[in-house]
């Protein structure tokens, strides 16, 4: 499913992420993303990223099979161009955020916006419902 059609139809909550759920908790946390068609890409990481806007900022979110191939991926990463999502600062860097399956880049400097974007993703992706247990 597309970030397109997540406002269309329901984005499935299947235990792991996909741009359609994090544009949903976006929206749900009331930071109002808009969709941007921008293909975006981030050497060394492998994937096509997918962009959303959120205020005047930009968030470039990569989404991979599993927690592994993402730990993998964000290993290669320099991490001297990154700050971290928890640490509290002004610089010009990009945040790194991630998640389970998704590492997303936040490009902006405003702290609060920043908090924000960062609670709405490491909650965690949208939980599968559980299956009832037969008897």
């Amino acid at each position: 499913m597309t970030i397109a059609n997540a406002t269309q139809t329901a984005c499935p909550a299947t235990g792991v992420w996909a741009p359609c759920n994090v544009f949903d908790r976006l929206d749900r946390a009331g930071l109002a993303p808009r969709h941007d068609s921008t293909t975006v890409t981030e050497a060394p990481l492998t994937p096509a990223g997918t962009q959303i806007l959120v205020g005047n900022a930009k968030l470039e979110l990569y989404v991979y099979p599993d927690v592994r191939s993402r730990e993998r991926e964000q290993g290669k990463l320099d991490k001297s161009k990154y700050v971290s999502f928890d640490a509290p600062t002004m610089q010009s860097q990009p945040t790194l955020i991630y998640n389970s399956n998704l590492i997303a880049i936040l490009l902006s400097r405003n702290d609060h916006l920043r908090e924000r974007v960062s609670d709405a993703i490491t909650a965690g992706p949208p939980q599968a419902p559980s299956q009832p247990t037969k008897p």
